[in-house]
This record gives C-alpha cells, structure tokens and sequence, in this order.
C-alpha cells in the first residue's frame, strides 16, 4: 500500500544500506530494469539517495526504450470508442474509481472532452501528498531565497537530468530547467521530479489505481510523463480567475498523443480555486492571444464563452481524492473568485505516447 511505502523507514546509512544491484543495472545502461528493482527496494525500507538515482533513471530508462521500441504510432488515432454517457450534454462525465477502465477514460474524453473520477485516491494517501507538498514548497522556497537556517529534510532536491544526447536542441539541464523550476517555486510549487520522495510515492500511486495501465492503453504506447508538466501545486484563493487555455496551444495541438490527470489533494470549487471547464469535445484550438489574453497561448474570455455556446461552462466541486482525466484539447482555467478563503492542493500529471513525446517538455518513465 502506498501509505506504508510513505511512512517506511529510511534506511540507515553505511554499507549494510548500500543498493549496488540497481545501480549497477544502470551502470551497464539497463535503466528499465534499475528502475523497477530500485522501486522494489524503496517501496520495502525507503532511501533518499536511491530516490534521488530513481530520477535520473527514469530519464534515461525513456531513451532506452525507445531505442528498443523504435516506436512508430499506429494511425488512426484514438480508437473508435462507444459514448458512455450518450445523453449528457453540457456536463463532466463522472463515475466512480472502481469503474475506471480504458473504454471509460477513451469514450468519455473523445466524446465529452474529459472525465471526473470520484475517490481515485484514498484519503491517507492525500495527506500524505499534501505534507510532501508543504515540505518540497518550505524546502524550496528555502533554498530559492538562500535561507540557510530552514530544516532540509530532502523533499526537495533540484533534479539534474542529462539532456537528450540525440537531439541537436538540447541543452544543458540547467538552462532548460532553471526558468520554469523557479516560477513554479514562486507561485507555491514543485516540479514533480524535484521531489524525488514524493515521486517515489506518485509512481507507486499510478501502479496501484490502474491508471499507468488505462492510460497507457488509451495511448496505445506504455505511458511517460513530463518533467515540467507534472507538478505538485499549492494554490492560495484568488479574487480572479485565470486564463482560459487549451494545452495543446504550447504541446503541439494534434501532433501529440497525451492525457493529463489532476488530482484535487483538498476540497476545492467552493472555499479554495478549482477549476472551470466547457464541458465539450474540441478537435481544434481556440483563437489565442486576443483582448483579454494574459499569455500569446490563452484564449481571451469572449472568446473562450463563443466556444462554449449556449451550454457556457461548468465549475465543478472536487472531494479530496477526485481526479480529472482530460487531454490537449480541452477548454478550462483556474477559478477565481471573491470569499475564497483556502488554499487548493493538487497533483498534475501530463502522461505522453513517447512516439509523439514533445521534447521539450524532457521526458522521464514512470
């Protein structure tokens, strides 16, 4: 269980805690491997420096496997899927986390845009989450100002991920990471793969609902996830909503093949900012950077509330634990109002076919 993997006890350091089987896996560049005996290993007594390594292996185990796979997507995609929610018009699809499948998750997002799955995660889980979340935020925003008196318990450690050494783009970590790492740490969040103890328990969590499996089959491609598109979020109430957005205006639109799921870590739509949503199917972008438009990428109110028709738009009320499945296409932003009085915790995930990876976003396994 994922709870006992959280409160497992660190290992204690020196020899007899030494883990030379994964790591010389990876040494021989078996990063696959590395990856799955590390987290065997982790999950049974936890280990800072393994958690650590897991990162960077799992950034490599992606070009491993694609050398292997040398994937090419099969095309047409998505696969033709039954609508199951034929007479829903103008609402989320919901279900139930026990009924969560691959013809749930592909029928509700090629035919309705998203769907809401009610307690996918269990609720010691989401207080395990959120305290990694309030340890890696006080870690970070620690580190960011040079406060050196702050505890540094290890929830928070910059990652340094290797560059694609394929890609005549790529460019060195640092540069590629340093400019969204500290604008997520300003507004009171952690790039998942900064906080390899919390990802440690993230990966654990997608094995254990069945979603890195249902996901992956909807991709048709066993799933990999971005480093600067997956996120541990800490939101304090806002008077104002954000931006109206489409993902696909900056991930590549039709090119890629991917799924988001946000996981709401508190309750929120009600005293803390959820999230407002056309409730409909896109096959196109939206006009972006109009009057209104913060970003060249978000589309101006007018113009989101054309797209939405006379159905507008939804502000549902997420429980702790719910989570919303959706992909490039649809139509949402944060939401902002006066009398929000509470901060919204979240986990977002963004997983990609790694035939389509965009990557830029730097891919890693999970």
């Amino acid at each position: 269980m994922l709870e006992d993997h959280a409160n497992a006890p660190e290992r204690p350091r020196g020899p007899e805690a030494s883990h030379e089987q994964p790591e010389a896996l990876a040494a021989e560049g078996r990063f696959l491997e590395a990856v799955e005996l590390g987290s065997a290993l982790n999950a049974q007594s936890r280990d800072i420096e393994l958690e650590r390594a897991l990162v960077s292996w799992r950034r490599q185990a992606f070009f491993e496997n694609q050398a292997r796979q040398c994937a090419v997507p099969s095309n047409p995609w998505p696969s033709a899927y039954a609508n199951p929610f034929p007479e829903l018009v103008g609402a989320i699809p919901e279900a139930p986390a026990a009924a969560l499948s691959t013809e749930l998750l592909g029928g509700a997002i090629v035919n309705h845009g998203c769907l809401l799955v009610r307690g996918l995660v269990d609720q010691s889980t989401v207080q395990n989450l959120v305290q990694g979340i309030e340890h890696a935020v006080g870690e970070a925003r620690a580190q960011l100002s040079g406060d050196k008196n702050y505890p540094a318990d290890g929830w928070y450690w910059p990652t340094h991920l290797s560059s694609d050494p394929h890609s005549e783009r790529s460019l060195p970590p640092t540069r590629r990471l340093a400019g969204s790492r500290k604008a997520m740490i300003q507004s009171n969040s952690v790039m998942l793969a900064d906080s390899p103890r919390n990802f440690a328990q993230v990966a654990a969590l997608l094995d254990r609902t069945g979603v890195k499996q249902i996901v992956g089959e909807y991709l048709g491609e066993a799933p990999a996830i971005s480093v600067k598109k997956s996120a541990l979020r800490k939101v304090p109430p806002r008077e104002t909503p954000g931006d109206w957005h489409q993902d696909g205006a900056f991930l590549g639109a039709d090119k890629v093949r991917t799924v988001n799921l946000w996981v709401a870590l508190s309750d929120c739509g009600e005293r803390a900012s959820g999230l407002d949503i056309v409730p409909r199917r896109f096959g196109h972008l939206a006009e972006t950077g109009t009057e209104g438009a913060y970003f060249y990428w978000s589309v101006g109110h007018a113009v989101a509330m054309k797209e939405a028709g006379a159905c507008g738009y939804v502000a549902p009320t997420f429980a702790a634990g719910d989570a919303l499945f959706f992909d490039q296409w649809l139509l949402h932003r944060t939401t902002g109002r006066p009398g929000l009085t509470e901060s919204r915790y979240a986990l977002e995930n963004w997983f990609f076919a790694p035939s389509t990876f965009p990557m830029d976003w730097m891919p890693v396994v999970i």
